[in-house]
């Protein structure tokens, strides 16, 4: 067979026809038909050029014996065998892991959409939904790979030769080679794992290398291939980061860890403030800042090949979550300075002197009865710090109240609980820490005040059964 009869061969098993082979090469189809018709030979530089793209040796396409392999014998030889229920084992995982994860966030984002009441809730869906679209197009990429790996491998068999600095790949079907590749070492792009193969990329060409082919007994020694595999492997393997970028990561990933349990409280610290609305801004900026840098310490370290994921998804929790507080802190802020007025307006129809209410930072509204006692509504209050002082000296001397809870007065109390100060108000009669003289239901104020600006004030009501021997 003459070296234009190979072209042609190896042009046809490709499904090239002489013009896509001569674009490919940047010649002429003529140029092509010459080297078919054994009129003119190809140049170095092109038979270089046809190597790489029928997958061949130079000397195969010239049609040059090789030297045998007595002469220079590999320092390895490994057969692989593919068969098809491992393969399709292999992607049945890849397939199962993306289609149910993605049919999971699909419903997941859907519902969202489906009960947002706001821009952001909209906005938390959307970007759930394209995560879920992107998994449909990997898995889209991951059927057609099967399916080429499942026409192309099954009953072929691929022959590994270990030489000083390459390793000689040479695929073969029904006793006849269909391609070779020469990989040296220094080119090997990566190697990663599968549960069941190696994973081996050159030149954007896949090898699968299963481990079962390096099962031995106890005290065999590795293989040259195998310490290959295992060394590309290590190097193809995203490493931590170190120094500088390694710190910052940890820094910003502990920082966002803190600030998704520290957003609860803070908006109570938010809401006690005396500007809550600066308050409110002052806590966004580094509630914000602190997560948009754990995704930009993610995104930097991923682009240089760094292990960066748990920033990226730290950072993106996180963020979602301050966002959300920014969102609805706002609303709670006006409907608290609403309660805050209301209290206050509440406080002064009892007759009762209070100093002005800062903030109310628990609020229990119902009417279950409990032991006769029926619950109106309960509030912990926060006092304003520079008028509690001079609220304070007054209290010793005024008769509305007490420092300990008589006996007499617990058939009228919700019960015992610490104070400095107590004041029980009978809202129905208008008297204080006093027992009514008849039976009947009456509706009551109990503050229990401590020293420093704090009270919880209960409104409810009593069945009150009077002694009749009194």
């Amino acid at each position: 067979m003459t070296v234009g009869q190979r072209i042609q061969e190896h042009r046809k098993k490709n499904g090239l026809s002489q013009e896509e082979l001569g674009q490919r090469l940047l010649v002429s189809r003529q140029t092509v038909s010459l080297w078919e018709k054994d009129q003119t030979l190809p140049t170095v530089d092109n038979l270089l050029l046809l190597k790489e793209i029928f997958g061949i040796s130079v000397d195969e396409l010239l049609g040059v014996e090789k030297v045998a392999e007595e002469e220079n014998p590999p320092l390895e030889k490994w057969e692989i065998i593919y068969q098809r229920e491992p393969l399709a084992g292999m992607f049945r995982r890849y397939i199962w892991v993306r289609l149910l994860l993605g049919v999971f966030l699909l419903f997941f984002g859907v519902s969202v959409l489906w009960d947002g009441y706001d821009f952001l809730d909209r906005l938390y869906g959307s970007f759930v939904l394209l995560v879920s679209c992107a998994l449909f197009v990997d898995l889209a990429f991951v059927l057609r790979r099967r399916s080429r790996y499942l026409r192309s491998l099954p009953g072929g068999s691929l022959e590994l030769l270990l030489y000083e600095g390459e390793l000689l790949a040479i695929f073969s079907r029904d006793g006849k080679r269909q391609w070779e590749s020469r990989i040296p070492y220094g080119e090997i792009e990566k190697v990663h794992k599968d549960l069941t193969y190696y994973m081996m990329y050159h030149q954007g060409k896949e090898y699968l290398i299963p481990y079962a082919l390096f099962e031995k007994g106890e005290y065999d020694p590795e293989s040259r291939l195998e310490v290959l595999l295992k060394r590309q492997e290590e190097q193809s393997r995203r490493k931590k980061a170190k120094g500088l970028p390694r710190v910052i990561s940890l820094s910003l990933c502990v920082l966002a860890y803190l600030e998704y349990f520290l957003l609860i409280p803070a908006s109570d610290l938010v809401l006690m403030a005396e500007d809550p609305r600066a308050a409110l801004i002052w806590t966004m900026i580094p509630a914000v800042a602190i997560p948009v840098g754990c995704v930009a310490a993610g995104l930097f370290l991923l682009f240089k090949n760094k292990k960066g994921l748990h920033n990226l998804i730290v950072g993106v929790i996180v963020l979602s979550v301050a966002l959300r507080f920014g969102v609805y802190m706002p609303g709670t802020i006006e409907w608290h300075e609403k309660l805050q007025k209301t209290a206050e307006e509440e406080i002064v129809d009892f007759g009762i002197e209070l100093p002005p209410i800062d903030t109310i930072s628990q609020t229990y509204e119902g009417n279950g009865f409990v032991d006769g006692v029926a619950h109106f509504s309960t509030k912990e209050v926060f006092f304003k710090d520079e008028s509690c002082k001079e609220f304070e000296k007054d209290l010793a001397e005024n008769p509305a109240w007490i420092t300990e809870l008589p006996a007499e007065l617990i058939p009228i109390s919700l019960g015992t609980m610490e104070f400095h100060y107590l004041s029980i108000y009978n809202i129905t009669t208008g008297e204080f820490n006093k027992l009514p003289e008849e039976s009947g239901t009456y509706q009551f104020l109990r503050v229990a005040y401590l020293r420093g600006g704090f009270a919880v004030m209960d409104w409810y009501a009593i069945v009150y059964e009077a002694d009749p021997l009194a």
